[in-house]
Parts: C-alpha cells; sequence; structure tokens
C-alpha cells in the first residue's frame, strides 16, 4: 500500500497514494477518488471514508470488493484560500487546467502499469475534487480515459469550466457513462446551486441536458465525506460489470442476463395501417427509418424520420390484407449498414385478431402557491422507455425552462410578483426538448406571507451604524444570494435579496454573525424586522454581514464602535444597485453610511417611501431621523437662520494626494482589486488611497484594476506635487 507516492509530469510535481488489493487473476479496474478543499483523506487515510486501516470500510474497501486499484492524488500546488488539494482555482500557476492534465498523466501511468481494463474505470469527486472531476477533468479527458463505468460526485460538480476547452465527450460516451449526483436540500445556493455554474444541481442539469443519464439523491445533509463510500459502492453495483478471468469470461450467472433492447421494435398492424415503434435508442444515435419488403415480390417501401431517439412511424398503405412481410431498421443514410433490428409481420385482415388498446403518454401537474414562488409538481404515465425521455417545464411565455429526467417531480419557480396570476406549461418529451409525447399547463397566483405586526410593546429605539451593499460587492460577487433565504428559513421573506421597503416586504438586511464549534449564530435573529426613519423603509434581517471562518473578528460584529460611538449594532441594508451602474451605486452606499436612528420590532404603520435604496443611477432620499406614522403630519421644516457668510480657512500638505478609484468600471462583471504605483517606488491597494511623497517633483502614478474573472486593466497619469 505505497502512500504518499511523487509524481512528475509536465514538470509539476505532486503525490498519490495507491492501494492495489486486486486479484491478478481476474479484470482490474480502477477507482480514482478526488478528496476535496483540505485533503482530509490523502492527510488521514486512515479515516473510515476512505481507507481504514483495517480494511473492514471505507472506500478501500469497495475498490477490494470489486476488484479495482484504489487511486488518491493531491492536487499540485498551490492550493487556495479553502486550504490543500484546491483543484478548481483558475488563476494559480498550475491552474485548473493544468492540474488536469497533469491527472491524466498519472491515470495514463497507473493505467498502464497495472492493465487497468477501461471499462472498468470509476471516478468519484468530493466537494471542491467533485469539481475538478466535473468541470476539467472529465471535459477534456473523459471520453478518452473511459469507455464504461460511472461519475459520482458530492455536493459541488458543476458545468465544464470555459478554461477546460471545448469538451471532448462522444456520443459512445453519453451512452456508456452515467453520472450520480449527491446534493444535500438544507442549501440550494453555493455548493448545491442551480444558478452558479460551478454548483452540484447547475452541473447536473448541464450534464442531463446535453445527452447524458443522470441520477440525483437529495440527502438532509449532502456535504458528507462518511457517506461517500455507501454511495460509491450503490453507483459501482448499479453500472460496472464485475470483474471477468483474464483470459476468459465472467462465469454465467444464476439468471441469465437480458437481452439487449437498444432498437427493440413493436410492429402492431391494424385495419389504418401498420405502426412501428422502436425504443431504447441510445443518446446521441442518427436518425431512424425501416425498410418493409413484401414477401411475395420482393417490393420494398421505406419510411425516414429525422427525429432522433425513441420515433412511432406508421404505413397507412400497405399491400392488402393477410399479405407477409420483412422489416428492417436502420440509422443514418444507407441501407447497406447493418440493421439494428429486423422481423417479419402480416398485415391485418378481419380474420385478425384486433391489436391490443395502447395508452397514449399522459402528463399531470399541479401548482403550489407560496410568497413570490410556484412550484411545479408534475406526474407522467405511459411514457416508454423513461431513460430516453423526461419533463421540461416552463413559464407560458417560453421563460425559465428547465430540463428534469423524472417523471414524477417539482420544481420551483421564483421571483415572481406577487397576486399575478402565471400560467405554466409542463412537457413529457425525449431527447432533451424534441419530440414531444404530451403535455399540460397549469395556473398558479404567488401569495404574500402572511405579516404578523410585533407584540405590543416589543419595539425599541436606538443608534447603529448603518451601511450599504449591493449586487456587485455581495458575496458571491454579482449576485443577489443571502445566508436565509425563504427555501429554507420560514422566518425570513425572500429567497434572494430585496424588498421595496413596505412592513409586507421589507428590504434584506445583513447583521454580524459568529461562528463557533461549527455553529453560526448572527447577532439578531433571523426575520428580526427593522424600520429605519432616515430612509422610511422597513428591513429583515435575511443575511450576514462578515465572511472567513471567524467573523466575529470583523467589524460587523464588533467594530462599529470605531466609527459611531454612540451606536449598538451595526446594520449593512442591500441597496440593490442592480439597474445602477457600480460607481452609482457605491456613491449611494456611501451617502447612506452613518450613525442613524433605527427602532427594532417595530408596527407596521410607520410611514414609508417604497423602493431599492439604489435604483437606476439615484440614491434614496434621507428624511431626518424623526419617525412619523401613517396618516400624521409631519413635523414642519426649521425655520431657515439668517445668512451668514462661511468663514473661510484651508490647510495644505501639498505633498499628500488623495487617489480615487470609484470610476474604474468592468463591463462584463465587477472590479475587485486596486493596486497602485505612486511612482517614487512605492505602491499601495484600494479604491481610495491617500500617500505623501518625500519631495516636489511630478511623479507617474499607475492604476491596476482587476475584475472578478482575474483580467485586468491600467491607466496612468502624471502629478505633480509641491511643498505647501
Amino acid at each position: 500500500m505505497p502512500l504518499n507516492v511523487s509524481f512528475t509530469a509536465n514538470s509539476i510535481t505532486s503525490t498519490y497514494h495507491l492501494i492495489d488489493e486486486t486479484d491478478p487473476a481476474k479484470e482490474r479496474g480502477l477507482l480514482l477518488y478526488l478528496d476535496g478543499s483540505g485533503a482530509f483523506g490523502f492527510k488521514n487515510p486512515t479515516q473510515p471514508y476512505l481507507i481504514d486501516s483495517d480494511g473492514t470500510a471505507g472506500i478501500r474497501q469497495v475498490a477490494k470488493d470489486h476488484n479495482l486499484v484504489l487511486l488518491v492524488p493531491l492536487a499540485p500546488l498551490p492550493s487556495d484560500s479553502d486550504g490543500d488539494n484546491c483543484w478548481y482555482n483558475e488563476s494559480t500557476t498550475p491552474n485548473a487546467t493544468a492540474k488536469a492534465d497533469w491527472l491524466r498523466k498519472l491515470f495514463d501511468k497507473i493505467v498502464a502499469d497495472f492493465g487497468i481494463v477501461k471499462h472498468r474505470v470509476v471516478t468519484g469527486g468530493y466537494s471542491s475534487g467533485a469539481q475538478g472531476l466535473a468541470r476539467w477533468f472529465l471535459p477534456r479527458h473523459g471520453a478518452a480515459v473511459q469507455t464504461d463505468g460511472v461519475n459520482v460526485l458530492i455536493s459541488f460538480g458543476g458545468a465544464p469550466a470555459p478554461s477546460a476547452g471545448t469538451p471532448t465527450f462522444t456520443a459512445a460516451y453519453k451512452a456508456a457513462v452515467p453520472f450520480h449526483w449527491n446534493i444535500g436540500t438544507s442549501d440550494t445556493t453555493g455548493a448545491y446551486s442551480a444558478t452558479d455554474s460551478w454548483g452540484g444541481r447547475y452541473g447536473r442539469n448541464w450534464y442531463q441536458s446535453n445527452g447524458f443519464a443522470t441520477t440525483l439523491d437529495t440527502p438532509a445533509i449532502g456535504h458528507n465525506r462518511s457517506d461517500f463510500a455507501a454511495i460509491m459502492r450503490a453507483q459501482i453495483v448499479k453500472h460496472v460489470p464485475a470483474a471477468a478471468a483474464v483470459g476468459g469470461t465472467t462465469p454465467p450467472p444464476t439468471t441469465p442476463p437480458p437481452a439487449s433492447t437498444a432498437y427493440a421494435t413493436t410492429v402492431t398492424p391494424s385495419s389504418s395501417g401498420v405502426r412501428f415503434d422502436v425504443a431504447a435508442v441510445p443518446a446521441g444515435a442518427p436518425n431512424t427509418y425501416v425498410r418493409v419488403t413484401r414477401v411475395s415480390d420482393g417490393d420494398a417501401k421505406y419510411l425516414y424520420t429525422d427525429v432522433t431517439g425513441n420515433v412511432s412511424l406508421t404505413f397507412t398503405t400497405l399491400g392488402t390484407a393477410g399479405e407477409a412481410f420483412t422489416y428492417k431498421v436502420f440509422t443514418g443514410s444507407s441501407t447497406t449498414t447493418t440493421p439494428k433490428a429486423s422481423g417479419s409481420f402480416t398485415t391485418w385482415s378481419s380474420t385478425s385478431t384486433p391489436p391490443p388498446a395502447t395508452t397514449p403518454p399522459s402528463v399531470t401537474a399541479t401548482a403550489t402557491p407560496g410568497d413570490g414562488t410556484v412550484r411545479v409538481n408534475w406526474t407522467a404515465a405511459n411514457v416508454p422507455t423513461p431513460a430516453t425521455a423526461g419533463i421540461w417545464v416552463q413559464k407560458y411565455d417560453g421563460t425559465g425552462g428547465v430540463w428534469y429526467r423524472e417523471l414524477t417531480g417539482s420544481h420551483t419557480f421564483t421571483g415572481l410578483a406577487n397576486g399575478v396570476e402565471e400560467t405554466f406549461e409542463v412537457f413529457v418529451v425525449r431527447d432533451g426538448v424534441t419530440g414531444t409525447l404530451a403535455s399540460t399547463s397549469v395556473k398558479g397566483t404567488p401569495v404574500a406571507a402572511p405579516v404578523t405586526p410585533p407584540p405590543s410593546g416589543a419595539e425599541r429605539s436606538y443608534k447603529a451604524y448603518v451601511t450599504g451593499y449591493d449586487f456587485y460587492d455581495n458575496t458571491p460577487p454579482g449576485s443577489s444570494a443571502i445566508a436565509y433565504s425563504r427555501e429554507w428559513d420560514d422566518r425570513t421573506i425572500h429567497t434572494v435579496a430585496g424588498g421595496t421597503g413596505t412592513y409586507a416586504d421589507p428590504i434584506t438586511v445583513a447583521v454580524g454573525h459568529s461562528i463557533s464549534g461549527g455553529v453560526d449564530t448572527p447577532l439578531f435573529q433571523p426575520g428580526t424586522r427593522f424600520y429605519l426613519p432616515y430612509l422610511r423603509r422597513y428591513f429583515i434581517v435575511e443575511d450576514t454581514c462578515g465572511d472567513g471562518a471567524t467573523p466575529q473578528n470583523g467589524p460587523c460584529f464588533t467594530g462599529y464602535k470605531a466609527y459611531a460611538p454612540n451606536a449598538e449594532a451595526w446594520l449593512d441594508v442591500w441597496v440593490g444597485g442592480g439597474t445602477s451602474t457600480q460607481g452609482q451605486s457605491a456613491a449611494c452606499m456611501g451617502a447612506i453610511t452613518g450613525e442613524h436612528t433605527v427602532i427594532q420590532n417595530p408596527a407596521n404603520d410607520y410611514v414609508v417611501v417604497a423602493g431599492e435604496i439604489s435604483a437606476n443611477g439615484s440614491c434614496a432620499v434621507q428624511h431626518g431621523e424623526t419617525p412619523v406614522k401613517a396618516g400624521s403630519t409631519p413635523p414642519p421644516p426649521p425655520e431657515p437662520e439668517p445668512n451668514v457668510g462661511p468663514a473661510a480657512a484651508f490647510a495644505v500638505s501639498a505633498l499628500t494626494v488623495d487617489l480615487d478609484a470609484s470610476a474604474s468600471v468592468d463591463g462584463d462583471g465587477t472590479v475587485t482589486g486596486y493596486a497602485w504605483a505612486f511612482g517614487d517606488g512605492t505602491t499601495g491597494s484600494g479604491r481610495l488611497v491617500s500617500h505623501t511623497y518625500a519631495a516636489p517633483g511630478t511623479y507617474t502614478v499607475t492604476l491596476t484594476a482587476t475584475d472578478d474573472d482575474g483580467a485586468t486593466g491600467t491607466t496612468t497619469r502624471s502629478v505633480t506635487v509641491v511643498r505647501g
């Protein structure tokens, strides 16, 4: 059991564990396992979930039971902020693509050294290891490294990354190698996201819509190494053939295996013609057509379709009653190829036994309204060969379409207007979104969550330090993701950051939080409401302020006293900003920042000026610190003081310059970093910087801005400073 073996390829060096407990008299397969961030499985190989020391559990035992060599590589350095074993970073050297190519070299070496039979290759990835497999390694090398087997992914495992190049998947690979995801239901963002390209649900949807057979488990907790061995074993039993004897064949099982059903053809003669139903057509197969030949004279007829996948073809006029015919099923465009199916039949006559009645495919659907959401539930019946059929569900206007393999399931549409009826369509289709077998529609009207006023006397007014965050600087950047989504926390209202500021639809606010012993505790419970008189809007706790493993050490938890000595809390309010430029939104956040009066657990009758705080380039008007009840008369503005001429005074430190990079924008993303070179040999960073030169003169100042994809832009200006 060699551990920590060094391997170098393409000038990249890392190590791997290799465990071979196979029977050399049988075909050897390979189990390639990529562990997640932190490399706990790699650094602690005797943990039960990986290579349990007594061989009775874990992936080691799974590999042994199925005659698989176990290969566990460590990702080449450098790593990421998540810790060791980073397979997915695109900005390091070597990057994720180079690491995938290094892994291919290691794979080829082990295959050659052990005589691995490629149709028994299995790959599995946990967390960031799943990202490395699904986004880089398999798109670049999957079709070359295995021709059958299974890919198993835990939590992560998104769509192929653009940096991985054009995927090399072949039709044969898609037909032979299924994918299995294990994704928790406790979260639909991050690891399990359906909207982030690195999320597990997003990856599952991509692979499914591109012709792969996929399966999905959604346990209550999906991000768990200890479950991996059992998940892997179940998929191997389901998809990987048993090891045959070397030089021989696998002993026959006690129950003969079923005959291949590929291109299984059913012939149904009737008084209106002869129908051919061709089923179990592999994904990616070419077009199908049928040739029938009359036995008496050899006359041949053809029926062709441009539909791929399962087909139904009907000859409406074919000879006379009781005539004998033969048939052959071909694919492509040439009858010189070997037929996929063949047989004989006799046309229907009045003395024939009527064909059995068939029930056409059908689908029923119901709608479950929620707050800004509608969940569409469907059940399909009498669908032939479900492996090549699925569900396409969309809004009536054709938007929001999603593909599912499950013939009984549900999908939740979000971001809908409460009180506005929507129509949704459900189609039973084969091969993506072509070849509709059945369809239906259903209506649903989102309804606002009931609003319960706070108990009498629960209001509390105090000072807080108020800041803003927006679409551009959220975590992750360029999103509206929140920590306490309505999807899993019924104390909140929204599934993403939002709100108009009314009592029924308060705006998202983030608060400080602490993490200890794996428990994340916010300073205010999710669902806590606030009213800010100076903005005349209600807010609700739905997000957290502060990143990293110890957010309690950040400013949102205790640091507000440095900015607002009289404040009792820090509230980071969502300003929106999606319809403003990044610079406009940043200016608005600066304008609302400061120490302000807040009312916790407010009554529901304060005056409201509804709307996003930063929208369409404008910022919310401020109204002062005095709360005003609806229906009351606002206090009159104070009488203007007699005009007094300003006292002119200034101080000059001419060797000091203030530099502002707020005008930097990124047309297809967000600016994430600012690097300054001041021209005197010193450097700095940040959007706003101040620098003092040692001596007068003219200096060339250079600013380099970096966006969220790692691209940079540079500008320079000359600055002349004199001694004041």
